[in-house]
């Protein structure tokens, strides 16, 4: 195909993968279909669970995405955590959790979540969620300004304070 327009003039944005920083608290969405995830080629075999695709909505970290695993039919800690954590979306996004009958009625409603960094040894630093927002958000946290961590002081501890030496 013949081209009628320069393609030097369409610079692709510069797209980041840093993960947003821990403790930042951002507004999403869930986005699209569950993914629902079970059989031999998953991490558990016999466990079914529902991946959401959370998306930033605003601020500065907008359209980054965060991926949250839901074990919902799973047996033990793994599923009240799950539940529990479906229990806060809907809160959060201000659907009677008690009337909650499928996952997706809580597509495309926004809500806030604390981000953590999950560090994974041979990949890139990913977001996690930490907690879910359930109450009033003043602002969007914005991205954090540099700053040097404070330097380390050092103490001189006498050996004798110890009780088991």
């Amino acid at each position: 195909m013949l081209l009628n327009f320069n393609v030097s003039e369409f610079v692709p944005e510069q797209k980041t993968f840093e993960a947003i920083p821990e403790g930042t608290i951002v507004r999403v969405m869930i986005e699209g279909e569950d993914t629902k995830v079970s059989g031999p080629n998953s991490a558990s075999p016999n466990t079914e669970y529902v991946v959401f695709k959370l998306r930033v909505i605003d601020g500065p970290y907008k359209n980054k995405v965060i991926f949250e695993n839901l074990y919902l039919n799973h047996s033990g800690q793994a599923q009240r955590i799950a539940r529990e954590a479906l229990f806060n979306i809907a809160t959060a996004t201000g659907k009677d959790p008690a009337k909650l009958k499928a996952t997706s009625e809580l597509h495309n409603r926004p809500f806030s979540v604390c981000v953590k960094v999950e560090k994974s040894e041979g990949y890139a630093d990913k977001n996690k969620v930490k907690y879910y927002v359930t109450g009033p958000v003043k602002a969007v946290a914005a991205a954090p300004a540099a700053t040097k961590a404070p330097e380390p002081v050092a103490t001189e501890i006498d050996d004798d304070d110890f009780p088991f030496n």
